[in-house]
């Protein structure tokens, strides 16, 4: 997944250069339960976990506030923190990472990536969409062999990189297909 974040930066400082290091907020925003977490990269450190019930909060802005003041991001005086890039895997059809297009889990304004933006402007840096079951997709290479359920083998041994399908039970029933790209080799 391309944030748009290289994954180190380094700065021109009197003294020294200083490594860059992007705080990430990743979000699994469901119809019942949201998940969302700080990440410090490269070096993936956790460095806050929260768990919401989704329906408490009358938008996505508010539930993002209350992350963030938990995790002394917003309201913090020194204002020395911001997230550099937030995902948000959230259940509903999503069009061109930045609105929602449809029905789903949560009846939120369909802008919900300009108001992130516009309300949290000076705490949340870089924010993108999209559906859950997309970021799942995207998400299987990362998962172990001995995790993944083969439903089917290839009839052949030349089939390495055959399509993918998951499936999951949330609030509803969320499924996604993955394919090879040839191009880039990758999922």
């Amino acid at each position: 997944l391309w944030l748009g974040l290289p994954s180190t930066v380094y700065v021109e400082h009197p003294a020294h250069q200083l490594q860059f290091m992007p705080l990430v907020l990743a979000a699994d925003v469901g119809g019942t339960n949201s998940r969302l977490q700080l990440w410090k990269l490269p070096e993936t450190k956790l460095q806050f976990d929260g768990r919401y019930v989704t329906q408490e909060f009358q938008d996505l802005v508010h539930l993002l506030r209350t992350f963030l003041t938990e995790a002394a991001i917003l309201g913090n005086n020194t204002n020395t923190e911001h997230v550099d890039a937030c995902c948000l895997a959230i259940c509903c059809p999503v069009e061109g990472e930045r609105r929602i297009s449809g029905p789903g889990g949560v009846q939120w304004d369909p802008d919900v990536v300009a108001k992130v933006e516009s309300q949290l402007t000076s705490v949340v840096k870089h924010c993108i969409i999209m559906n859950d079951f997309v970021a799942v997709g995207l998400g299987i290479p990362a998962v172990s062999a001995d995790e993944i359920v083969i439903l089917h083998e290839p009839a052949s041994a030349s089939i390495s990189h055959g399509p993918l399908y998951c499936l999951g039970l949330g609030t509803g029933l969320g499924c996604c297909f993955v394919t090879w790209d040839i191009g880039a080799s990758r999922y």
